[in-house]
């Protein structure tokens, strides 16, 4: 499981890995740039004696090179290079005068340094007769080897073969002393006790290195062990960045690359006046090695947030504006179409007249000064200003003219289109009384033929729909009466041979079936009768205020014997405060009873059943919902005629129940939904409720 601070660790894992291994690098950039060039190499930055470097070498060298410029040249103006060094390094020179007698000419000690070193003094340089010999912890070191100088010897002094003395150098002596550990001498400059300290921050520099290094591939080698933590890091740092502002996003990363000369400046100035260059360079590096991680930052955004330039100031305001005209664009439609039709183009035509004056008094004044300009050169100041207004008022008028008989042609097509509209509105309200009548000449003249035609279609469609209607009510109404008849002495003859006595068995079946047959055909004539005067409108109501779960109980209360035989469980939840609607009481009666049968007839046994009354604000919904015995098909409307849930079935009921339930339901003002949902057959009465 990937914690929070996991998530926090593998991020800072990463960055610190990455920040020290730029420090790294940049480490050892600095010290292949300075520190080698300068001597300080990791072999003598390690060394415990510092007079084992190169540097110390080098360092001797030159001052034995110094020591024997002066003796040569006798210039004393340059002794201060030596006596700079104070205590850490001890230097004699003597020259041999004409007598043959040794003169010192230089000395920083009173001590006799050809005799030895004094204590403390572990190494000891004599130059006498062109040849040096040096003494380190009392042992004489092999300073010519083979006696050949070359870039590999340890030594660069005078005495080799192929690099003899200078001549005269044999009236020479210089004897050298280095201090076994350099201290700092207050008041002049230490080269040897310089040397000593530039080899520990070397020694120190190199170690910092290795650990910085060490731990930052540690460091990054976590940060590879956790990076399913370190990718749900980054889903939450792209969710912290994706509320803010595109701009402010785009400022950060792009506001220091291009202030960088800028903010160099200003470090320059803060190191010249506060003397502080070491707290500069930390700041310039403290940037660096922040800027890649904020460029970071940008690089999760744009990966992990879906087109986050879509949350920008200038999107927001643009939206914000967008949506004003918007409003004040639906605003001026709305009140427009509020007007007639007549009207609204009035005004459109009214503002496109407008337009034009105001272009033609902008072409009419820029002609004046094309014709003014023209003709100052052909006639004095009054015919230019007439010839000028004339000509310009001609074209002027001249282009209007089109116009104006475009606008007229306009005119009357809106005179003509009232009447248009008004016959259109008028046969969408029922209206076919009288044609519309057009002038010959008219834009409208073939629209208000065709509006005539269909004016005439519809209205013999609706004879026609009228005469089938009503003869199809009277066929049903004659077929049900003529079906009625025979029907009752069937019905009546069953029940007397069922009265008799002595009958075979078989007999008594054949007339138990006769009887249910006739029964079931009269209660499906009276039905198809019923359901045909509910579409044709001819259907008898007396709606009345009544409390719609008062109905619903006195139903169930009516059919608890069937309910009861049934294997169903029914759940009801019905408000005990009244639910007032405006409809039938008998009709609802009998929604409500078809329902309650088609429930009991095909829900699956055992099962349960809910019945529910939910009165919200305008309305009161009855739903019933059941488990199917069996599966029930897709795309069926269950409230059309002779439709049964169980196809399989030729007894029970005739499949005009729900069709029954939906007519009534409708004729009462409500509506009846039917839904299913697998074997779920939920049903939905809803009425509004009275007020």
């Amino acid at each position: 499981m990937v914690t929070r601070w996991k998530k926090r660790l593998s991020l800072l894992a990463l960055v610190l890995g990455v920040d020290l291994l730029l420090v790294g690098l940049a480490g050892a950039v600095f010290a292949g740039a300075v520190l080698l060039p300068g001597g300080y190499s990791p072999q003598d930055a390690f060394q415990a004696d510092y007079q084992n470097t190169a540097l110390f070498r080098r360092e001797i060298e030159d001052q034995l090179e110094s020591a024997l410029r002066l003796a040569r040249s006798a210039d004393k103006s340059s002794w201060y290079s030596m006596e700079e060094e104070g205590s850490n390094l001890l230097c004699q020179l003597m020259i041999r005068s004409a007598s043959g007698a040794w003169q010192t000419v230089y000395s920083n000690t009173e001590t006799a340094l050809a005799v030895g070193p004094p204590v403390g003094y572990n190494f000891a340089l004599t130059y006498d007769g062109g040849r040096v010999s040096i003494h380190k912890d009392g042992e004489a070191l092999d300073i010519y080897g083979d006696g050949v100088y070359t870039p590999d010897s340890l030594w660069d002094v005078p005495g080799y073969s192929n690099r003899p003395a200078e001549e005269g150098d044999g009236d020479i002596r210089v004897y050298l002393a280095a201090i076994a550990q350099p201290v700092r001498v207050r008041g002049c400059y230490s080269s040897l006790y310089e040397l000593q300290q530039g080899l520990t921050i070397a020694r120190w520099f190199y170690l910092g290195e290795c650990a910085v290094l060490g731990l930052a591939l540690l460091l990054l080698l976590l940060a590879f062990l956790w990076r399913d933590a370190r990718r749900e890091a980054r889903l939450a740092l792209a969710r912290r960045t994706g509320p803010v502002w595109f701009e402010c996003k785009v400022l950060a990363v792009a506001a220091p690359p291009l202030l960088a000369p800028l903010f160099c400046l200003g470090l320059g100035f803060f190191a010249r006046a506060f003397f502080s260059y070491a707290a500069a360079l930390a700041v310039a590096a403290t940037f660096c090695l922040a800027y890649p991680w904020l460029l970071y930052l940008a690089g999760c955004d744009l990966r992990h947030n879906e087109k986050p330039w879509r949350h920008s100031l200038c999107c927001a305001l643009a939206g914000r504006v967008g949506r004003a005209l918007r409003k004040l664009r639906a605003a001026l439609s709305a009140a427009e179409l509020a007007l007639p039709l007549q009207r609204r183009f009035l005004r459109r035509g009214l503002a496109a007249a407008v337009c034009i004056l105001l272009l033609s008094i902008a072409a009419w004044f820029l002609l004046y000064l094309l014709f003014y300009n023209v003709l100052f050169y052909y006639f004095n100041f009054w015919r230019q200003c007439f010839f000028s207004l004339l000509l310009a008022t001609a074209l002027v008028l001249l282009l209007l003219a089109p116009m104006v008989w475009l606008l007229r042609r306009g005119w009357d097509l809106l005179r003509q289109l009232g009447p248009f509209t008004a016959r259109l509105s008028a046969v969408r309200s029922g209206d076919l009384a009288a044609p519309l009548e057009l002038p010959a000449d008219s834009d409208l003249r073939q629209a208000a033929e065709d509006l005539n035609g269909i004016h005439q279609g519809m209205r013999a469609a609706l004879e026609e729909r009228m005469k089938s209607e009503r003869m199809k009510v009277e066929l049903i109404a004659n077929v049900s009466h003529d079906l009625k008849t025979p029907l009752t002495s069937v019905i009546s003859y069953a029940e007397l041979l069922r009265e008799e006595e002595d009958l075979p068995e078989h007999v008594q079946d054949y007339i138990r079936i006769l009887n249910d047959k006739a029964q079931r055909l009269s209660v499906m004539v009276q039905d198809v009768f019923e359901v045909s005067k509910a579409a044709s409108g001819e259907l008898s109501l007396h709606t009345e205020r009544l409390d719609l779960g008062k109905l619903l109980r006195q139903t169930l209360a009516d059919m608890d014997e069937a309910v009861s035989q049934s294997s169903l469980t029914f759940r009801t939840e019905l408000p005990e405060a009244p639910v007032w609607i405006t409809a039938d009481g008998d009709r609802l009666y009998r929604v409500f009873q078809n329902l309650v049968q088609n429930v009991l007839e095909y829900s699956l046994e055992g099962s349960r059943v809910y019945v529910t009354l939910d009165a919200g604000k305008d309305a009161a919904t009855v739903r019933l919902k059941n488990i199917s015995r069996t599966e029930l098909p897709p795309g069926v409307d269950f409230t059309a005629r002779f439709v049964r849930g169980d196809q399989s079935r030729t007894d029970g009921g005739s499949g005009l129940g729900l069709a029954i339930a939906s007519s009534f339901t409708a004729a009462c003002g409500g509506a009846l939904r039917v839904s299913t949902d697998a074997d779920l057959f939920t049903v939905e009465v809803e009425f509004p409720l009275s007020r």
